[in-house]
């Protein structure tokens, strides 16, 4: 990546950070990189090494805010779960689990092994909708599916994991009643 895009992107962050500050946002949330021509580990590694460095400038700045790289949709991004959680354990940033783009990124998800991986987590900070799919991955945002939603919040209730769901639909009150009254049934 090139050094002034870069400088860019963490710029837009770390003003992200002062704002959320400010209106007592705990998560910043946010897509951390590509790859590019970068293996996964090298990609990682560049990350973590960004991620300190906006960590020490939020502290500096008495920034009451979490950094919380999003789980990605698409292979080239990073930002799998695997990822996250190691970035969490090594660096203390937060994370947001994004189920659509879990469900993008590898075409199925496994809730009981996603949640046994997130097992130790005592909040998650998540995002979810329906999402259209293309050959790479997640191509937008859709309204989201009763079947998804109820398929979701089984498992949220299964494992009895405090969360907060951001829905990111085209229509996200009318998807966050939808949420609401799926969950007032189970």
């Amino acid at each position: 990546m090139k050094k002034k895009k870069l400088r860019l992107q963490k710029k837009r962050i770390l003003d992200s950070c002062e704002r959320g500050h400010y209106l007592n946002a705990k998560y910043i949330v946010f897509h951390a990189a590509y790859y590019g021509k970068h293996s996964k580990e090298e990609g990682y590694d560049l990350v973590k090494k960004e991620i300190m460095e906006m960590q020490n400038k939020i502290k500096n700045n008495n920034n009451n805010v979490i950094l919380a790289p999003e789980t990605t949709g698409k292979p080239s991004q990073f930002g799998t779960m695997d990822e996250l959680l190691r970035l969490s354990r090594e660096t203390g940033c937060g994370f947001c689990v994004d189920f659509s783009h879990l469900l993008a990124r590898d075409r199925k998800l496994d809730y009981d092994e996603l949640f046994n991986k997130l097992k130790d987590i005592k909040h998650l900070h998540c995002h979810f909708s329906g999402i259209e799919y293309g050959e790479k991955g997640e191509k937008r945002h859709v309204i989201t599916p009763v079947d998804k939603i109820r398929e979701l919040l089984k498992y949220v209730k299964k494992y009895n994991k405090d969360v907060t769901i951001i829905n990111e639909s085209p229509d996200p009150f009318g998807d966050c009643v939808k949420m609401k009254k799926v969950l007032n049934q189970l």
